[in-house]
């Protein structure tokens, strides 16, 4: 898989967004599979294989995405974090609850 589903009916340039969906590079299959099965189910999703444009601040997007959607979906794996993965995924997660607390407390 490598293209959103062409109905479009999950798009997440829509003003409503179910799920952000944020992986690691070695996760990207899962994630879009998730992505197609989400969609499928009718939720609207935002996942950077499909909606992360080149040149755009890569930060931006994710904290964008993150904010913005109901729900963030994260997929863990061994690559996810040390010692089999990347630090960045440390700080991907570290992001993730942070933007949680701050939203549980507003």
């Amino acid at each position: 898989m490598t293209a959103a589903p062409e109905s479009g009916a999950g798009k997440a340039e829509a003003s409503h967004l179910d799920f952000f969906i944020s992986y690691t590079r070695a996760d990207e299959r899962w994630a879009e599979w998730i992505a197609w099965e989400l969609e499928a189910a009718g939720y609207t999703t935002k996942i950077m294989a499909w909606d992360f444009r080149p040149g755009t601040s890569f930060p931006r997007e994710m904290q964008e995405a993150a904010t913005r959607a109901q729900r963030t979906l994260a997929v863990l794996s061994p690559a996810t974090s040390p010692p089999g993965g990347t630090s960045f995924g440390n700080i991907k997660w570290n992001v993730s609850l942070d933007l949680d607390s701050h939203c549980r407390a507003n």
